[in-house]
């Protein structure tokens, strides 16, 4: 019993010893796990990457303390920056006043409820400015300097009078750094290169406040210039520098405005001013010249130069760097760059394309008058026209209207070779004796004028730009009623159209609302476009109206040699001041493009006119060899005969005809008649020859058209020339410019013609 009793009790303790080790390794296995999680926690925790907002950007431990990021593992570790002292015992805006300005009185504190912007109780719209800034050449060593460049950022803030609500700063690995500012406004960030010597900084603020007065100081305060030891760093671009530093920016309205505000805003994308400067970041140098509201406008000038677009001229490669020719030539343009003049945002001078541009202003209008004496110049303070309008020597009178005495000092101190006259007898041209210049505005001048004018010119760029707001048909009525009875008025007609342009009645209301009113009140409209003329985007048009229809058209419509014989004695000896105007390019003007076409007959209704652009290929079209032949008719004189059976409306010997007819201008016409050696050829012209108003000119009919009979009863007559079928010539339409030639060539049949019946032209 003993030991079977032993053995029985030494496995039950053994089992019981077994049972009770097991609880106790659990137990201790669960307390240990538990401690090393919490361990792990704690470490996490301390080591982790969260820190604080430093005490102030300039403390020399503060840069020690922020570790670098390895660009190539996208990973880092951060330590916690120490709590300034005593900070818990302040409260919330004096500690952010103390944090941002380094112990300093804030200037700004952010009230975070309506955002003012100077304006008492003014709330901030969903709308901004953006300012984009790229500098090249800085300090390598300022460019890898987190304490530096917080200190720029903030002095940016200061000076600008903003309000710097917080900023991070970081220096990454091996080299660069990248900030961030919150503002009251918006936000401040860059990015560095320091090898590379450039940083990329943007300025987004919201509110009216303007943000353009803040690039000086950015300039300032971030294009520190590498030192020699640092060399010149990779010149990305070559351009005009300030020791070396190069800055490129842009300035662009973000966000969404109303219609109304963004007509009032200088810096609009609308405008000129912030299409062709603030808005583009390829130019490598912009200056603001002067920026001053007089009474009547905003004037602004600035200086753009981008060395790498547009070719040098001859002139530049033998002033310039390089040998003349040298292909560098190509890519580098060294001239002086551009000089701009803005009134009210939009562009008034351009002193690369000026003369170009006035050329084409003055010039088709002057010699669409006989003999211009006194004309009048609408808002001319900026010189371009008066200078062109004093090379005529015809011209004995010429009132400039201009209200605004500024804008004249401006153009004459600012844009000298442009007011320069010395070609016609005066240095400056307002100091020509011919030259009247009146302060006045246009509305004032015109309502109480007596005088009538040979020639207007309205020479104000923004009289058609404002395509949202109806036309002073009042001053132009005014305007038009000081013309004489042979008088010219002329004036820029907008950007070319092109043949995707939608009607004018909805994308250009003035100018479609001009063009009505003046063919109503005028005899003669003409649009030209002259391609030379580029600015930023597109070449400019033209527009010439005129009182006397057939004079006027006879000298638009003049040939290439009239014109030049015309600039030679009109000009004497400032002829060879003239750059691109003369014969061939007045031949250009004297059809409209096919995009005013196109526009034109948008119209709604539809002019009838557009019906007969080009010959209706469903019709026949029937040749000399086809179907004619030349016999005597009735008392022995030749006719023109069918061969054949031709239906109504065929077009007959179109290729025959258009061969053998002459048009020759009215000037061209009347000078033969004077010369005895052209007297056997102008009898002949003259019996078979016809003033065309749709020509200007005299029309000649040397070939088969001699022998039509004709008519001026319709019933006798079975032929007629495709003009017949025509309304009457409005004052303003391309399709007449256009097509003046075929209406005038083209014989169409009144009705079927039978085989071996006489052709008969009906003549009203």
């Amino acid at each position: 019993m003993g030991p079977q009793s032993g053995a029985i009790s030494e496995n039950s303790s053994g089992g019981s010893l077994l049972r009770r080790k097991h609880a106790i390794d659990v137990r201790h296995f669960l307390v240990a796990a538990f401690g090393v999680v919490a361990a792990s926690f704690i470490v996490g925790i301390s080591l982790g990457p969260v820190r604080s907002i430093p005490q102030t950007s300039s403390s020399p431990s503060h840069a020690d303390s922020i570790p670098a990021i390895d660009r190539t593992s996208g990973w880092t570790e951060m330590r916690p920056s120490p709590t300034p002292k005593h900070a818990e015992q302040r409260g919330d805006a004096e500690t952010l006043g103390k944090l941002l300005t380094g112990g300093r009185p804030p200037l700004h504190l952010g009230d975070m409820g309506k955002l003012l912007d100077g304006a008492a109780g003014r709330e901030y719209h969903p709308a901004g400015q953006h300012l984009l800034v790229d500098i090249q050449g800085v300090s390598g060593a300022f460019l890898d300097s987190e304490e530096r460049l917080a200190g720029a950022m903030v002095e940016t803030i200061l000076e600008s009078e903003l309000s710097l609500l917080s900023y991070h700063c970081h220096k990454l690995f091996p080299k660069g750094v990248s900030c961030v500012g919150v503002l009251l406004e918006s936000h401040i960030s860059f990015h560095t290169w320091p090898d590379e010597g450039v940083i990329t900084l943007d300025l987004f603020t919201c509110g009216g406040k303007p943000l353009l007065p803040a690039m000086p100081i950015i300039e300032r305060l971030f294009g520190v210039p590498r030192s020699v030891e640092e060399g010149p760093g990779v010149m990305f671009v070559e351009g005009p520098s300030k020791d070396g530093v190069l800055t490129k920016w842009a300035h662009q309205l973000r966000g969404f405005r109303g219609k109304e505000e963004r007509a009032k805003h200088m810096l609009d994308d609308q405008k000129d001013l912030a299409r062709w400067v603030t808005t583009k970041l390829d130019y490598d140098s912009k200056i603001e010249v002067v920026s001053v509201q007089t009474p009547y406008h905003q004037i602004d000038v600035w200086d753009n130069s981008d060395v790498h677009n547009g070719l040098a001229t001859r002139q530049e490669m033998i002033d310039g760097p390089f040998p003349f020719g040298d292909e560098r030539y190509l890519t580098f343009n060294g001239g002086p760059g551009e000089r701009l003049l803005f009134v009210d945002g939009i562009v008034r001078l351009m002193n690369e394309t000026a003369k170009t541009y006035y050329e084409a202003l003055v010039h088709p209008a002057m010699f669409a008058h006989t003999n211009p004496k006194k004309v009048a110049i609408v808002s001319g303070g900026s010189c371009g026209a008066l200078k062109e309008v004093l090379m005529h020597e015809s011209v004995e009178i010429v009132d400039v209207i201009e209200p605004d005495s500024q804008l004249v000092e401006i153009s004459l101190q600012y844009f000298e070779s442009i007011c320069d006259c010395s070609a016609t007898g005066a240095q400056v041209c307002f100091d020509d004796q011919r030259a009247n210049l009146r302060y006045v505005t246009p509305e004032a001048f015109f309502e109480k004028n007596i005088d009538e004018y040979d020639v207007i010119i309205i020479d104000d760029h923004s009289f058609l730009s404002e395509k949202d707001s109806p036309l002073p048909s009042a001053l132009v009525k005014h305007i038009l009623s000081s013309l004489n009875d042979e008088g010219v008025i002329t004036l820029e007609a907008g950007y070319v159209p092109n043949v995707k342009s939608p009607p004018d009645h909805r994308e250009h209301r003035r100018r479609e609302e001009l063009l009505r009113l003046l063919g109503e009140n005028t005899s003669a409209v003409m649009v030209y476009d002259e391609g030379r003329v580029i600015t930023e985007f597109e070449p400019r048009s033209f527009l010439v109206a005129c009182n006397n229809s057939d004079a006027c058209r006879r000298r638009w419509y003049a040939n290439a040699d009239e014109v030049d014989q015309e600039v030679k004695r009109r000009f004497g000896n400032a002829a060879k001041d003239v750059t691109y105007y003369d014969g061939g390019t007045q031949h250009q003007y004297k059809s409209a493009s096919r995009a005013w076409e196109e526009i034109y007959c948008h119209r709604d209704p539809m002019p009838e006119e557009c019906n007969y652009r080009g010959l209706n290929m469903e019709n026949n079209i029937v040749s000399f060899e086809e179907g004619f032949e030349v016999r005597k008719g009735s008392g022995d004189a030749y006719g023109i005969f069918a061969t054949n059976y031709i239906v109504e409306a065929s077009y007959l010997m179109a290729e025959e005809l258009a061969a053998t007819t002459l048009f020759l201008s009215g000037g061209l016409h009347e000078e033969m008649s004077t010369k005895n050696s052209m007297k056997s050829l102008f009898d002949l012209f003259n019996k078979h020859g016809r003033t065309e108003v749709n020509m200007g000119g005299v029309v000649v009919d040397a070939g088969l058209a001699t022998l039509i009979r004709q008519s001026s009863t319709k019933e006798k007559a079975n032929v007629v020339r495709l003009s017949y079928f025509l309304p009457h010539r409005p004052s303003y339409s391309p399709v007449f410019d256009r097509y003046r030639q075929t209406y005038d060539v083209v014989i169409v049949a009144l009705r079927d013609i039978t085989k071996g019946e006489e052709l008969v032209l009906f003549c009203p």
